[in-house]
């Protein structure tokens, strides 16, 4: 049964025993936007929804901006998560939540396979293979996010809430836009939900707004990070994940994950090959 958009996680409700070291839940936060998949996938969602005559092409103005500076610039820009939620809110005030949520959906089974980096994926199912529960982590729509999720077999997502009241849009926030230190706020809830470790948990993310997340964890890894973000990760000696044209180090991905599953703890938890 689907749960939408709610202020706590949302999550599968049946899943494999979760790793644990000394009695606390190792977990893996995984970025959506440009890390998870390529580009802002709340950009493509919206895109699909003008070519279904959904949406006015004007409203899609402020993505194609955000995603162009995204582009020029690596990261977001100040301002621009913001400005976006603003938009979503203000065209999504007085619908039907269920409608919204159909719509993700939809389009999350019809379009996120194009969209996908597949070195990430591959790494997502080797943690869960580990027994690691794996969240998303967005400053998206909590909505979106959900359906991402459940299509990958995901453990739940963390993404931006939207108020609702009588399953309608209030036009405002249920909670501080996930992103950046407000990103990290709701992780740390999750990680005391779960009575995880977050010294031994993992974060995936490309952008440098997500350094409270990455410095919060034992293992962080940068994927195709911007500049200042690859300059940080150089001198913490972080693991970093470049997958250009020629995917220059995708491929060991995979075995350096097991490898390095090792620190799990001293005892008997996992077995690596």
């Amino acid at each position: 049964m689907r749960t939408l958009g709610r202020s706590t996680v949302r999550r599968r409700d049946a899943e494999s025993p979760s790793t644990t070291v000394n009695g606390m839940t190792v977990v893996a936060i995984v970025d959506l936007d440009s890390t998870l998949v390529r580009g802002s996938y709340l950009f493509h969602f919206g895109l699909s929804l003008v070519r279904r005559r959904i949406l006015n092409p004007r409203h899609l103005l402020t993505f194609v901006v955000a995603e162009a500076r995204y582009v020029a610039h690596g990261t977001e820009p100040p301002g621009i998560p913001r400005r976006i939620a603003e938009c979503v809110l203000d065209l999504v005030r007085g619908q039907d939540q269920s409608v919204l949520a159909d719509l993700c959906w939809r389009f999350v089974g019809d379009s996120l396979d194009r969209f996908i980096v597949p070195e990430v994926l591959v790494a997502i199912r080797d943690l869960q293979d580990l027994g690691i529960p794996v969240y998303i982590a967005t400053a998206s729509p909590q909505e979106l996010a959900d359906a991402v999720a459940d299509h990958l077999r995901l453990s739940g997502a963390i993404g931006t809430v939207a108020e609702v009241r009588d399953g309608r849009y209030t036009g405002r926030l249920a909670s501080p836009i996930a992103h950046g230190v407000d990103k990290l706020n709701r992780v740390r809830e999750l990680f005391v939900e779960l009575n995880a470790d977050a010294s031994r948990s993992w974060a995936f993310t490309d952008s440098i707004n997500d350094l409270p997340l990455l410095s919060a964890v034992g293992w962080p890894v940068v994927v195709n990070g911007d500049e200042r973000l690859r300059a940080v990760a150089k001198s913490k000696k972080w693991l970093t994940i470049d997958i250009g044209p020629h995917r220059a180090n995708a491929l060991p991905i995979s075995r350096w994950l097991r490898r390095s599953a090792r620190w799990l703890g001293d005892g008997p938890t996992v077995d690596v090959p």
